[in-house]
């Protein structure tokens, strides 16, 4: 049995990102092994960061392990911290994607809440 998870980000980043910041991003989302078939939960894994009018659209599928979710979310975090107001939920939280355990069928909100992600149990 493997703890890996499905993992979907969809999220519009505000304008005012840095070439710095941008570079930085597509570092971490053009590696070869964010792209191909997927181990576990089956399909593609992928990545895109697009620049359109007023900032950035970034959408990624991957598969993580909760051994990997400190470092992923150090990236949510930041991520939440440079989105678009739209995806700022009533209690302040940032929905930056969704989660899912790969034996599971429907995937759980993936928020940012006070700087740190709320990973399921």
């Amino acid at each position: 049995m493997a703890d890996i998870y499905e993992l979907t980000i969809a999220l519009d980043l505000r304008d005012g990102l840095s070439e710095a910041e941008i570079a930085e991003l597509r570092v971490h989302l053009d590696q070869d092994e964010f792209h191909g078939a997927a181990w576990k939960v089956g399909g593609a894994l992928t990545s895109a960061l697009l620049s359109r009018d007023g900032g950035w659209a970034l959408t990624a599928r991957q598969e993580v392990h909760p051994d990997d979710f400190d470092r992923v979310g150090e990236l949510l975090a930041w991520l939440a911290a440079r989105a678009e107001g739209r995806h700022t939920r009533f209690d302040g939280s940032v929905r930056v994607g969704w989660i899912r355990f790969y034996e599971e069928d429907l995937p759980t909100p993936l928020v940012v809440r006070d700087g740190g992600v709320e990973w399921p149990s």
